[in-house]
């Protein structure tokens, strides 16, 4: 039971250090772009975005999300990996890892209510 205390804590502890940390990070990129976020988009995706107007002549997507270019700052933590329902930066994936692990730590913790011995 003390080494599955143990785990439950690391968990809970890694999974709130990937988030904060995730979440750091996309800041980190918006503070360096003056409150912008790049976005790597392919040319299908911008022509997409021309079409629909949601694109701005200043490179804008949305209020925060702009295309990426050489001049834009720390693009390897910005938005570059597409998954088909959207794209998504370093600091994204690292928010959902700690999502998923937080949620597998509450489920170690519920086994060790379940078990313990009084």
């Amino acid at each position: 039971m003390k080494s599955l205390r143990k785990t439950f804590l690391a968990l809970i502890l890694l999974s709130y250090a990937l988030g904060f940390t995730g979440a750091a990070l996309n800041q980190l990129v918006i503070i360096e772009n003056g409150g912008k976020f790049p976005v790597l988009e392919n040319s299908a995706w911008v022509a997409r975005d021309v079409e629909k107007g949601t694109l701005t002549e200043d490179g804008m997507t949305d209020n925060v999300h702009c295309l990426m270019t050489k001049d834009t700052h720390l693009n390897l933590l910005a938005d570059l990996f597409n998954f088909g329902d959207g794209i998504y930066s370093i600091g994204d994936l690292m928010m959902m890892a700690g999502d998923s692990l937080q949620s597998n730590a509450l489920m170690i913790g519920f086994v060790i209510v379940l078990f313990k011995k009084e």
